[in-house]
Order: C-alpha cells, then structure tokens, then sequence
C-alpha cells in the first residue's frame, strides 16, 4: 500500500479528525493516545481494523451491544503494586476494583458473543 503524503493528510484535515477523536476521550491518556495515532499502512493489518470498527459499529446498532468499556487512569495505582509495603487509599482500591469488574464483564460478553463479535475477542 502506498504511504500517505503529509499534503494528502492534511487536506483530508486528518489534524482536525484526531482533535475531534481526543475531544470525546475522558483522561489525559485516551487524549495522548488519539493524538499518536497514524494512518495504517499495511492492507492485512487495515482490513483487520475495519473489520473490528465494523463489529463495533453493529453492536451499537444491535440488541447485544456491547457494555460500557470506559476505565479510569490507573497508572499510579498499578505502580505502587508493584513496590512492596506500598499504601493504597480506600478511592484507589475502589478504581482498581471497577477496573477488574469492567474487564470481567467485557470478556464475559465477548465470549458470550463471539459468534456475532469474533475479531474483538
């Protein structure tokens, strides 16, 4: 495939597409990652992606959408984890915690789903 020029991107106002994209992002990570992200150059690698924003998309549209996947930043919580006799506050257990439920659910619903969902596993 070929690359893309930065002439190309910018007339596409891709610059424009990733300000909108880190404008609906909810920490400060999902906003830095939005702004790391770059047009895919490998076909496989691309139709994989479309093929998975794609499920997204009709499980929005369908009676099995998939449930909230949003998680809080975590960083300095999972860090401190890792260093022994470290102290988390009661809101930090509690951020893990939905964390851990969050992630369960996922994977229960995409197994549950994997039928209809099969490139998001």
């Amino acid at each position: 495939m070929a690359r893309i020029s930065k002439k190309t991107l910018t007339d596409l106002q891709f610059d424009t597409v990733l300000d909108t994209v880190a404008g609906h992002c909810v920490t400060d990570m999902g906003r830095e990652k939005a702004f790391q992200v770059v047009p895919i150059e490998d076909q496989i690698l691309l139709m994989e992606e479309l093929t998975r924003t794609a499920e997204y998309q009709s499980s929005l549209e369908s009676n099995t959408p998939i449930p909230n996947h949003g998680f809080d930043q975590a960083d300095a919580e999972l860090k401190m984890l890792a260093i022994d006799g470290s102290f988390l506050e009661a809101a930090a257990l509690r951020r893990l915690a939905t964390i851990e439920l969050t992630t369960g659910m996922l994977i229960a619903h995409l197994k549950k789903f994997n039928d209809y969902y099969p490139a998001l596993d």
